[in-house]
């Protein structure tokens, strides 16, 4: 899902619960029972929801990421590299 308020929305959104189906077909396609597909990737949205209700906005993290740039950076890679993407890179590879 492209953001974390597709999660926020509740299971019976409609786009949260066409991703569940998606995935579950996926996970069928590749060789799992149908089962212990939905078994598993309920649980697995059951945990995104979770995540979403306790992580905060990206607009909320950005704009942290924003006035610490400006405060802390004079000469840093930061200041000087402006058209790279750091905030977005960071998460990208925190997340692999």
């Amino acid at each position: 899902m492209p953001s974390r308020e597709y999660f926020l929305k509740g299971r019976d959104e409609k786009a949260l619960k066409s991703y569940e189906d998606y995935v579950v077909n996926v996970a069928v396609a590749m060789g799992a029972s149908r089962e212990r597909a939905q078994t598993e990737i309920a649980q697995m949205i059951d945990f995104e929801i979770l995540l979403a209700n306790v992580s905060q906005p990206a607009t909320f993290v950005y704009s942290i990421w924003e006035t610490s740039k400006r405060e802390k950076c004079k000469n840093s890679i930061i200041c000087l590299a402006t058209q790279i993407h750091w905030l977005i890179n960071f998460m990208m590879c925190n997340a692999a």
